[in-house]
């Protein structure tokens, strides 16, 4: 890895302002000359996650009732838009992030750079196993999980580390 991957945590206090809380280096990924990872792209955290949560006010969820809304951003910087889709044979429910790829894949993208997952949850949304899976097909992307209250920032490989390792290897 070029750099180390960052992870962070945004909270509200009691005014509802943004506290920033690093765990590790500052976000270093948007570098106006470009020598970013994500090829110096400014990332629209706050404009990504307000799209995320208008998607998930169309999710599908008359089972559970628990919506998501997801975002991804291309490596040239297209914005897609994805909320969960419900089935009564729950297998075959998909999730926001997963409708969001597919939506970029179906228009020729071939590398995701930001994901940004929203839910009404105790603690910021996490995707679930799948979803990582299909996130690390195109690329390694920082992803920005959210609540109404606290955000916190990783980069794919934290969550799924090893993505391909054993997988097709054949030596």
């Amino acid at each position: 890895m070029p750099f180390p991957a960052p992870s962070w945590r945004f909270e509200r206090d009691e005014n509802a302002r943004e506290i920033e809380l690093w765990s590790r280096a500052s976000l270093s990924l948007a570098k106006r000359d470009g020598s970013g990872a994500n090829g110096g792209m400014e990332m629209d955290w706050d404009g990504w996650i307000e799209q995320a949560w208008a998607a998930r006010e169309n999710a599908h969820a008359p089972y559970s009732k628990f919506k998501v809304g997801a975002v991804v951003v291309t490596e040239d910087g297209r914005v897609f838009s994805g909320c969960n889709v419900e089935n009564l044979s729950y297998g075959l429910t998909i999730c926001a992030e997963r409708v969001a790829v597919g939506t970029a894949v179906a228009t020729g993208a071939k590398r995701i750079v930001a994901v940004a997952v929203v839910a009404d949850t105790q603690e910021p949304i996490s995707p679930c196993g799948a979803c990582r899976q299909v996130l690390a097909e195109f690329g390694d992307p920082e992803l920005m999980l959210a609540n109404r209250e606290a955000r916190e920032g990783f980069r794919l490989s934290e969550l799924l580390p090893r993505a391909s390792t054993g997988i097709l290897d054949r030596d």
